[in-house]
């Protein structure tokens, strides 16, 4: 599967996660945003972004945000608690 801004906002939104941004830089969440020198990924913090990642294509920098939001300690305990209801995870 080929990933682009759409299915992963629509994947995320099934899950019922909210801790991300797509599109702009938004505090306190992991943040895609294209960019004149590629798709940007990082996690916004107080104007600071930190772990910045430059992809070349859409596919693979929605990948690393999926990863990113995935591996968020936060996100794993509601999924397993529940809060990801119906979502097949």
């Amino acid at each position: 599967m080929t990933w682009t801004l759409e299915t992963l906002a629509a994947h995320l939104a099934s899950l019922r996660i909210d801790v991300h941004s797509i599109g702009r830089d938004l505090d306190e969440r992991y943040c895609l945003v294209e960019r004149p020198n590629g798709w940007h990924v990082y996690y916004s913090e107080r104007g600071q972004r930190s772990g910045l990642r430059v992809f070349g294509d859409e596919d693979a920098a929605c990948r690393a945000l999926l990863r990113d939001v995935l591996a968020d300690h936060g996100v794993q305990a509601r999924l397993r608690t529940g809060g990801n209801r119906g979502s097949g995870v």
